[in-house]
């Protein structure tokens, strides 16, 4: 074995090399980080759930409401989001005949639909709490005392200081058909909603 004298060897020129990569064969890559995840949106129903995790299967049509709590707070979300084909379709026809008892089924269905979209683009809605739930005399029946907030849209400009927020007091009852619960009727209260299964009291006349 011989070293050449005319120049640096084979060896060291290799030596040379692999210290000016920092090391042997291809630069290492630094890992991307990626796009930064972000926050689930919040349920509006104030669960304090994920709305992918709450409300938003049961607006797909992917997984109906377990229970009259779930089936309100489903509706409520709704609400706020304008989700209207939802609302009605989720209106049992009973609440039809209550409400619309001198109309036809379609024209009270059309009447449905038009009050459920006044609804909808004239009121912002928030604060959903669910009071107390109730089973009914059978096992289909279920009743949901809850309390929320409304103000109309055209004040949404408005610091919230400034809106009028109106705190409303209802009793909810559901029936459930075919698997799936549905709105059948409400009373509306003055006073706080833990109070609705007392005493029976008389609901508000209404408007």
């Amino acid at each position: 074995f011989r070293r050449s004298a005319t120049g640096p060897s084979r060896a060291r020129i290799q030596l040379q090399i692999a210290a000016a990569s920092k090391g042997f064969g291809a630069p290492k890559t630094v890992p991307s980080k990626g796009t930064p995840k972000q926050p689930s949106e919040p349920c509006s129903c104030s669960s304090g759930k994920a709305y992918k995790n709450c409300c938003e299967p049961a607006h797909l049509g992917s997984s109906a409401p377990k229970t009259p709590e779930a089936a309100l707070r489903a509706r409520f979300s709704a609400f706020v989001k304008g989700n209207e084909q939802y609302i009605v379709s989720t209106t049992h026809h009973d609440y039809l005949a209550f409400h619309y008892e001198n109309k036809s089924v379609e024209e009270a269905r059309k009447q449905l639909e038009q009050d459920v979209k006044v609804g909808c683009s004239m009121f912002d809605y928030t604060g959903l709490s669910v009071n107390q739930t109730e089973p009914g005399s059978i096992e289909d029946e279920g009743f949901v005392a809850f309390q929320y907030k409304s103000s109309p849209k055209d004040q949404a400009s408005a610091s919230e200081e400034e809106r009028d927020w109106k705190t409303t007091n209802e009793k909810a009852r559901f029936l459930r058909v075919n698997g799936a619960w549905q709105f059948v009727d409400y009373q509306r209260f003055e006073y706080n909603a833990t109070s609705l299964f007392k005493d029976s009291p008389e609901p508000v006349p209404k408007q």
